[in-house]
């Protein structure tokens, strides 16, 4: 984990001035940490990377986390 686990602080400090029912777009997504954040949050993410073509991050496992949530992984939100 390059990164860390953790969702970026500013992310983390800023994230309740943001209407949970919005979408959100994160592009260049990594491993997921802060796709995972949101989308535990209620948030609609589509997560962007292109090396998640194989599915294995946290992004990939922030599916079907809470009703309304989803998360869709690689080149293309459309894949």
């Amino acid at each position: 984990d390059y990164f860390g686990t953790e969702p970026d602080p500013s992310l983390q400090r800023f994230v309740d001035l943001l209407e949970a029912s919005r979408r959100v777009l994160d592009i260049g997504c990594g491993q997921g940490r802060n796709t995972l954040f949101l989308a535990e949050r209620g948030f609609n993410v589509d997560a962007l990377d292109p090396s998640l073509e194989q599915g294995s991050s946290r992004a990939a496992d922030a599916t079907g986390l809470l009703p309304g949530s989803s998360v869709r992984a690689g080149h293309h939100a459309g894949q």
